[in-house]
Formats: structure tokens, C-alpha cells, sequence
């Protein structure tokens, strides 16, 4: 091999090099972006969790559902949870809400059981029917960021299961009423929509992510 050819084969072993180091290199810089990223984004979630507006607004009025949904039996509770199933499930929501909004006097009931639509004296701008609705939004987020990638998700269960875990038991039941709702109401008097929303199997599958940080 002649002296030329050496120095060709060294500058093309170098240049090899150097494009595989910048490729490298190029690579961790956006991995490295990445998980900055995922990471303010978890720490944001985190950040709007616990603010006093998402807990006076949102956490707090869903607290009282919850105690309500758990401990409420017989008709006054098929009457609180066939609330929450048409809200969810009617073709004409707006038809089948009003029977909870209006009677020949007017707005009928503004107490917090026996109707989840009407506003509350001290939470003038949200019902609790909205609070729970988005409630249950905020964990379907959640799981759609992990799914895709765009959450730290060790980080994520590290700050959100523990909350996570006080609610899911809740969160389930509130999915298995949709899934078998003529244990409230008689679906053949009722035009039920045939599919279920997604927030459902995102609980299911969020459960299954905290389940294996134990």
C-alpha cells in the first residue's frame, strides 16, 4: 500500500470517526432535551394538582362526591349515580338533563346530592358534575402524556401515586357505572350511546402503570 493510499484510508478512518462522535453527540444533546422537557412538564402537572385553584374547585367538591357515591345506598343512591351515567351517556344530554335542572317551579334543588348539575352556593362557577368531569380529565391527560412519552415517567410516580392511589378504587367505580348502567337506570326507556369514552381504559391502564412502581 503506497504512502498515498495510507493517508486516504486514515482520512477516511478519521472522518468516520468524527461523523459517528458528532452523531453521538447530536443524540444525547436531544435525549437530553427530551428529558429536560419531560420533566418540567410532570413538574408542571404536579404544580396545577396541588394549587389552592384546582383543589377549591376541583379536588375538594369531588372529595364530597366521592363520599356520597361510597356512602349513599338504596334509591338515593341509584338516583346520585343514574345523574352521573346520563351525563356521560345520553344521545341528548341536553334533553335528558333537564329533568335535573327544572320542575313547574323552576330551578328545583341546589343541594349537592340530589342534583350534580346545579351550582353550589360557595362554588358559583363550577357544578360538581363539571368538577368530576374534570377530575377524570386530568388523570386521562396524565396517562395519554405517559402512553406517548412526553412525561418523565418515573418522575410521574414518584409525585402522583400516592393521590393516584387514594382515588383509583373511585375512579374505577365511576367507569364500571357506564359499563353496566342498568344497575341505576332501565336502559330501555334511556338512549344510551353505544360506545364508552376513552377515559375509562385510561384509568385502567394508569392503574397498571403505578401497580408496577410497588
Amino acid at each position: 500500500m503506497s504512502e498515498f493510499q495510507k493517508l486516504s484510508l486514515l482520512i477516511t478512518i478519521v472522518g468516520s470517526v468524527v461523523t459517528a462522535a458528532y452523531f453521538f453527540s447530536s443524540f444525547l444533546s436531544q435525549r437530553h432535551a427530551r428529558k429536560e422537557r419531560s420533566t418540567k412538564e410532570a413538574v408542571e402537572l404536579f404544580r396545577i394538582y396541588n394549587s389552592a385553584d384546582f383543589y377549591s374547585k376541583v379536588s375538594s367538591p369531588v372529595w364530597r362526591f366521592q363520599l356520597l357515591w361510597e356512602s349513599i345506598e338504596g334509591d338515593r343512591k341509584k338516583r346520585f349515580v343514574e345523574q352521573f351515567i346520563y351525563g356521560w351517556l345520553h344521545r341528548s344530554e341536553q334533553i335528558a338533563l333537564n329533568r335535573f335542572f327544572r320542575d313547574e317551579k323552576g330551578f328545583r334543588l341546589d343541594d349537592f346530592e340530589e342534583n350534580i348539575y346545579q351550582h353550589l352556593p360557595s362554588h358559583d362557577t363550577i357544578t360538581p358534575y363539571e368538577s368530576v368531569s374534570i377530575f377524570i380529565g386530568f388523570w386521562s391527560q396524565l396517562w395519554v402524556l405517559i402512553d406517548t412519552g412526553l412525561v418523565d415517567r418515573e418522575l410521574v410516580r414518584k409525585m402522583f401515586s400516592t393521590h393516584f392511589n387514594y382515588r383509583v378504587n373511585f375512579l374505577i367505580e365511576l367507569g364500571n357505572s357506564l359499563k353496566d348502567p342498568k344497575q341505576y337506570i332501565d336502559v330501555n326507556d334511556v338512549d344510551l350511546v353505544d360506545f364508552l369514552p376513552e377515559w375509562i381504559e385510561h384509568i385502567d391502564q394508569l392503574k397498571r402503570f403505578f401497580e408496577t412502581s410497588k
